[in-house]
């Protein structure tokens, strides 16, 4: 596989009007133009999973489906410890709106349906992943996940600015689940067998509550606005 330079693909998804570092040529978003009055925006019809939607919306991701169902773009930014439930959760979206993709660095160390993690491969890792998610915002995916641990605010530097550029209503997704900084409920939990102290030491330097604006301003990324929008629900739609 063709090593990749993590800083360059940072550099390219800050720089709306360069090229791609994988295997697509990014061309700058189109501005919205202003309007005095709301835009009427006619979505397509997605059969929403109704029971799946009402579930997440109990547990306060109301704001994502109003925003799907108004026809907009998103992209999910998961964060948390290994084990604390990210994976779940972002399923239980593509099972809400069935449709969309998750992406995590892990994919890269899957050989033969086995987990098989280098640390000398996690540069490459990573910049593969940005890649890939790259490629999808700009096929304008409905919706985009990026299921990983991203303890630290500078791991999902690249990926607000890659959603910013391509105009995605952007969200942060953190673990509710109480074991969710609990290393050793964690420990027994993930799915990768990441040992405890290797957990504890993620929990130690995770940065708690950050939001997207914060993040922006840290990083100087400009968020898209939108225009108002009445939503008009076309048959099939949610009610």
């Amino acid at each position: 596989m063709e090593k990749l330079n993590i800083q360059e693909i940072e550099k390219d998804a800050l720089n709306s009007d360069q090229g791609s570092s994988w295997n697509m040529v990014a061309k700058k978003p189109p501005v919205s133009p202003k309007v005095k009055k709301p835009m009427v925006v006619e979505t397509a019809t997605y059969e929403l999973d109704i029971n799946v939607v009402e579930d997440l919306k109990k547990i306060g991701n109301a704001e994502v489906i109003t925003e799907f169902e108004a026809g907009r773009n998103i992209l999910i930014l998961m964060r948390g410890p290994p084990g604390c439930g990210k994976s779940f959760l972002a399923n239980r979206y593509i099972q809400a709106f069935k449709t969309g993709k998750v992406f995590s660095t892990d994919d890269y160390f899957m050989v033969k349906d086995k987990y098989v993690f280098n640390p000398a491969d996690l540069p490459d890792a990573h910049g593969y992943n940005q890649a890939v998610v790259k490629n999808a915002l700009q096929a304008g995916e409905r919706l985009v996940i990026v299921d990983n641990t991203n303890t630290m605010s500078w791991e999902m530097r690249p990926y607000l600015a890659m959603g910013a550029q391509y105009r995605y209503r952007i969200f942060i997704q953190e673990p509710t689940s109480e074991w969710a900084f609990d290393a050793k409920t964690l420990a027994k939990n993930n799915v990768h067998n990441v040992p405890k102290d290797k957990i504890e030491l993620m929990i130690a330097r995770y940065e708690k509550n950050l939001s997207l604006e914060m993040l922006a301003e840290r990083y100087n990324i400009n968020l898209p606005t939108f225009d108002p929008v009445e939503l008009k629900k076309p048959e099939g739609m949610l009610k």
